[in-house]
């Protein structure tokens, strides 16, 4: 019996994978095809009643896709036909029908169920993710692992694990999932961020650390290993991955102990810490809106509302010089801002949402519906030298903020690249409850060039350092006082 186990898995696996294949081209058809069969329209608190043509083009009654199944190959129809109540075709048994059996593991998870999350997850991306054209993954091979992993989890965190896994596979900064019952983990009494070469301390609740520190291991892991095995776990680019995972070392539960090897000068240090139940930050420089002697001034754009940056406005138009940070989010007067500093309106289309179809197009749909964010040039303009703080925590809307000022020239973009993720975000429900969110829009830069993963490129290169960091200077922010207040790149 056990000698055949590892044959019956193989087995089971490749049945399940060849279903889906078959299964998820005829789903997607049931999502964005089905008007030309008939299909009603649905009621639920999430949707909205829509009784026009969805799209221009659908598949035509008895169009069929061909499906290759390595020794098989199925020819499966993508128009289906409907009553108002469901497709015609079914075998009527119903999802939640207890005979299908739930086989739940001592603590109530149930893996059959982690199998159904997985098929989800894979079918929405293999067929609505639309970057498979910019990556190339073995997309097919991730949904082996995934499914292999999936009949072993046991409990709710291994399996968001696994689904994070899959999600990893196909890299998109804004992939997050989230799962009942999940335990909620406590952080170090610090915050680190990286610099080249290394992990220092940015800021501390406890006065055995200090900003200045450099991290050289956690736990006696060395720290290039733990920051590794973290980038591991996270999807996107390079630069918001190994944010990321700084940002999670030392991650455990809330209570429980971790010993942390610092470098400070020229003495090495062990200190024993306690996890604490809360999230630690490095506080802001100063306040939202400050002007400098010479006349100079700085925005918040994360910390600044419309009405403030409405009451300052004359002001900013006749200063000499203005520092804008973008390193946290933008809140509600970045495009208020943006429109100041146009000295045209904007007209650039750059977030593209695939009309899909039919399956596997998401990088080639149909057509694509192009939007931007067609600002209006206000007065007064904002005539002074700019410079706009970016890095790697400059993600999504930010990256929307500083994409548009980098294609009309407002400024010079001081720091480091941004994230590399931008678009709405498309979010699922799953069979077991937990539910996953992945980029739905396509973004590029408003050349039409590639963003997604690179990001925007800075003007003026700044990266912090163990120094400055230690004195508690802002190296990226004095870069770029430096710049508006001399014009020196």
């Amino acid at each position: 019996m056990h000698k055949n186990r590892p044959l019956k898995i193989s087995r089971r696996l490749r049945i399940i994978r060849e279903t889906i294949i078959i299964l998820t081209n005829i789903e997607l058809t049931q999502v964005n095809g089905g008007t030309n069969g008939g299909c009603g329209p649905t009621r639920s608190p999430e949707t909205k009643l829509v009784r026009e043509e969805l799209f221009s083009n659908t598949p035509a009654p008895g169009e069929t896709v061909e499906i290759d199944l390595g020794r098989f190959r199925a020819r499966v129809p993508i128009a289906l036909y409907s009553t108002p109540q469901h497709t015609l075709g079914g075998t009527g048994q119903r999802a939640d029908d207890p005979t299908l059996g739930a086989q739940r593991t001592g603590d109530g998870f149930d893996p059959s169920a982690g199998v159904a999350d997985i098929i989800v997850v894979w079918n929405a991306l293999q067929h609505f993710w639309p970057y498979w054209d910019v990556v190339h993954v073995d997309w097919s091979a991730a949904l082996d692992l995934a499914l292999r992993a999936a009949l072993g989890d046991r409990s709710v965190e291994m399996h968001a694990a696994t689904l994070e896994r899959l999600l990893v596979a196909a890299p998109d900064g804004h992939v997050q999932v989230s799962c009942p019952g999940q335990p909620e983990l406590g952080s170090p009494p610090f915050v680190a961020a990286a610099v080249p070469g290394s992990v220092v301390v940015i800021a501390s609740e406890v006065p055995d650390i200090a900003p200045g520190d450099v991290v050289v291991a956690i736990d006696g892991r060395p720290i290039a290993d733990a920051v590794a095995a973290l980038e591991a776990q996270v999807s996107g680019s390079p630069q918001l991955r190994r944010a990321f995972a700084v940002a999670r070392l030392g991650a455990g539960p809330a209570g429980t102990k971790l010993t942390v090897d610092v470098r400070r000068a020229d003495r090495e240090l062990r200190v024993e810490l306690t996890r604490v139940d809360h999230d630690v930050y490095a506080a802001p420089h100063g306040s939202p809106i400050q002007q400098f002697d010479d006349g100079v001034y700085y925005l918040d754009l994360s910390r600044v509302s419309s009405a403030e940056l409405a009451a300052v406005m004359t002001k900013l138009a006749a200063a000499p010089g203005l520092v804008i940070d973008l390193r946290d989010r933008p809140g509600e007067a970045a495009m208020d801002l943006l429109s100041h500093l146009l000295v045209r309106a904007d007209d650039t289309l750059w977030e593209h949402v695939p009309l899909i179809i039919r399956p596997d197009s998401a990088s080639h749909p149909a057509a694509w519906k192009s939007v931007g964010f067609a600002l209006p040039a206000l007065a007064p303009h904002i005539a002074g030298r700019v410079a706009i703080l970016i890095g790697a925590e400059t993600a999504s809307y930010g990256e929307s903020i500083a994409g548009l000022a980098a294609h009309y020239r407002v400024g010079e973009l001081v720091g480091t690249d941004t994230a590399g993720v931008n678009g709405n975000v498309a979010q699922l429900a799953l069979p077991t409850g937990c539910s996953v969110r992945f980029t739905g829009a396509r973004v590029t830069r408003q050349d039409g060039s590639r963003f997604h993963l690179l990001g925007i490129p800075p003007t003026i290169r700044v990266e912090p350092t163990v120094a400055g960091i230690a004195a508690g200077r802002d190296e990226v922010m004095d870069r770029a006082l430096d710049y508006v207040r001399t014009g020196k790149k």
